[in-house]
Formats: structure tokens, C-alpha cells, sequence
């Protein structure tokens, strides 16, 4: 971004914080202090109150400043009106900067059929206003109240027509109950602050007891970590870190962590994290449960590819084997845990673990093992 393109951006940005501020500056009757202020106010009510589908006219406007105790002529509004026009129009920004890739992305005209002004254009489009409020909706480490103040600052973009679509939440997310740590954004940002100065970070783990389900418990001892990497799985960011403790590259659910603190000692733990070669992790890793990396080999029946492909990719270390017309084998690498397992086990006879013959034998006992627990038993 050019500096003179980021410059006016800002200066606008700040505009509208100053016109959302200068209320407090109202006065019972008498001239206000606030008729300097006449182009900000304008301003701020073009892009809060008009979209492509509502307009407001001059005398619209006067009315909105009037709640300001500022007193306006058609004309003097109209002045501002085109002032702005200059200023966000995206040909005059081209103009400006000299540079025809750049855009302030504003622009405002005038709708005969509407009797007004309207803000047609916005730096973000509100269909992508949208898909980011989807997505803060149906996240799960944050809080509900974490929810709601980020769309409130989304609507800031938008109309306030557009801001009910932002609000309305038509996304149905299944088994997304929200986080009740309301330390979530701190704890990211501390984390991400101790990667960056190359530092240990010491943290309480919070595990759930049954005396207590509401409130989970800290571990008593904390853990001294070095952090290496933030992953999001599932709605949930967990942290990817060596551990003083156990000697290995450990994963913890972020807001589980409770209590993080920064440390003056270095990091620990760079070589075992390069050997886990991020670019596979998630798709080794199932429910973020680590384990030992192993080449394994699954067959599976013909109609299971799309899930298949889903999980793994297609990546060249991912390799796809057709059997017959109804069957194909998978090779890849996968960390053998409990929860991998679980999902093996989850196609029923749809999929077979058929090497290697170490990782089958695991299999083997971890399904008799659950079968015992069912009063079953399995034969050989």
C-alpha cells in the first residue's frame, strides 16, 4: 500500500472515531461547538445511514446534524457532499497516488430515483463483511461477548441496513459451543509476543473435574513451554510447543491455558520442531492427539473417496492405489494415537488398516480393548 494512499485511509478512519466521539460536545441550545466538525458529520452519516439501497436527501441530513445542534443550508451540504466526492471518488484516488492500482475504494452518488445520496462503493464488500461474520459466529474459542464486539466493530464497515445481515447469524454450526475463558485474546497475543522474542512462556493447564464441570481446575505444577506455532482445528486454536517437562513437542488447547506469563529464558525444542514438518502436521494429526509417525497403508471402498480425499489431500506424499472397481488403498503418514484409531473404526467395513503389521497389531488391541469394555469379546 502507498504511503499516500494510507495516509488519506487513515485520516478518513479517524474521522469517523472523532465524528463517533463529538456528541459529548452537544449543547442545550446556542451556536455548538460541534459546527466545525459539519464536513466529519456528513460524512459519518453517508456511511453509516445510506447503502446501494438507501439514500438520503439534503434535507435528511440537515436533519441528522440538527441532533448535533449543528444548523446547515442545503447548499453548504450539498458543498461537502461533492467535497467528499472528490476526495473518496476511486478515479479521483487513482489520480492522487498516481498509481492505477490504487483505490481509497469509496464512492458516493447521487440516486434520482431514491431523491438522494447513497455510498455505493466500501473498501470491503459486504458479501465479505458477511463470510468474516460466519466465521467469528461459528468460532469457539471465544466468547459470546468476544462475539458480539467483533461484529459490532465488522458493522462499522457497512450501513446499518448491512450491519442486521452481519448480526443475523444464518450460519447453523453443529456441536460449537462457545469458550467460557474470557482471557482468549490476551493469551493469543502473548504467545504470539513470546515466538516472536524467541522466549519460554510459563501456563496452568485448566482440566474439567466432575466436582466442578462449570469451572475447570488448574494443574497444580504449571508447564513450562516454548511456543512455536498457533493451529486452529476444529474452532479451536491450540499451541504447538516443546515442553521442559516431557522433553517433546507437546499440543495445548488455548483456552484451556490459564495465567501465561512471559519468561526472560530463551526457547528450547527448534530441531524437534523443524522434524515435525508443519506442512503435513494437521494431516497426520487426528483431534490434535500426537503420536508416532508412521507410513500406514488403509483400504477403503470406492464410495469413501471424497471423505478420504477431504482428510488427506492429495499431496505427493498422498498416494492413492485403485484395488478394483471397488476398493482403492491409501499410503500415507499418519501419527498413530487413540483418535485415529476411533476414526478407522468409524467406516465400520468400509476401510481396512492393512500395514504395517506393527500399527495393525495396535489396532487389533485397541478395538478388543474397547469391545471388553461392552462386555464383548473379539476372536482373531
Amino acid at each position: 500500500m502507498h504511503f499516500q494512499f494510507a495516509l488519506i485511509h487513515v485520516i478518513i478512519l479517524l474521522a469517523m472515531i472523532m465524528a463517533n466521539t463529538i456528541d459529548k460536545n452537544r449543547r442545550p441550545g446556542g451556536k455548538s461547538e460541534n459546527q466545525k466538525l459539519k464536513s466529519l458529520l456528513v460524512e459519518k452519516v453517508l456511511l453509516h445511514e445510506t447503502d446501494e439501497e438507501h439514500a438520503l436527501s439534503s434535507t435528511d441530513i440537515i436533519a441528522h446534524l440538527g441532533l448535533y445542534n449543528i444548523d446547515a443550508e442545503r447548499h453548504a451540504v450539498a458543498r461537502d457532499i461533492n467535497a467528499l466526492i472528490d476526495l473518496l471518488d476511486a478515479e479521483a484516488a487513482k489520480n492522487f497516488s498516481g498509481d492505477e492500482g490504487a483505490s481509497l475504494g469509496y464512492e458516493i452518488e447521487y440516486d434520482a430515483s431514491l431523491r438522494g445520496y447513497k455510498v455505493i462503493n466500501r473498501p470491503v464488500d459486504i458479501n465479505d463483511l458477511v463470510l468474516l461474520a460466519d466465521c467469528i459466529h461459528s468460532a469457539r474459542f471465544i466468547t459470546k461477548s468476544q462475539e458480539d464486539a467483533l461484529i459490532d466493530a465488522l458493522s462499522h464497515l457497512c450501513s446499518k441496513y448491512q450491519a442486521e445481515r452481519l448480526r443475523e447469524n444464518n450460519i447453523v454450526a453443529i456441536n460449537r459451543l462457545k469458550t467460557k475463558n474470557k482471557s482468549m485474546m490476551q493469551i493469543i497475543s502473548t504467545v504470539n509476543d513470546a515466538i516472536e522474542a524467541d522466549c519460554k512462556i510459563t501456563m496452568q493447564y485448566l482440566r474439567y473435574t466432575l466436582k466442578d464441570k462449570e469451572r475447570p481446575e488448574p494443574r497444580k505444577e504449571p508447564y513450562k513451554l516454548s511456543p512455536f506455532k498457533l493451529i486452529m482445528n476444529d474452532g479451536f486454536y491450540y499451541l504447538l510447543a516443546y515442553s521442559d517437562e516431557k522433553k517433546r513437542i507437546m499440543t495445548f488447547r488455548l483456552d484451556r491455558m490459564s495465567n501465561v506469563r512471559l519468561t526472560v529464558e530463551t526457547r528450547e525444542g527448534e530441531k524437534e520442531f523443524r522434524e515435525i514438518g508443519m506442512s503435513g502436521f494437521t494431516k497426520r494429526v487426528f483431534n490434535m492427539f500426537r503420536g508416532e509417525s508412521v507410513h500406514v497403508g488403509i483400504r477403503f471402498i470406492a464410495s469413501k473417496l471424497d471423505t478420504v480425499i477431504d482428510r488427506f489431500g492429495t499431496g505427493p506424499d498422498t498416494i492413492y492405489t485403485p484395488v478394483d472397481a471397488h476398493h482403492f488403498i491409501l499410503r500415507t503418514d499418519v501419527e498413530i494415537s487413540d483418535a485415529f484409531f476411533s476414526w478407522i473404526s468409524g467406516f465400520k467395513g468400509g476401510a481396512v488398516l492393512i500395514e504395517p503389521e506393527s500399527v495393525v497389531e495396535k489396532y487389533k488391541e485397541f478395538l478388543k480393548i474397547n469391545a471388553k469394555r461392552h462386555g464383548l469379546t473379539l476372536v482373531d
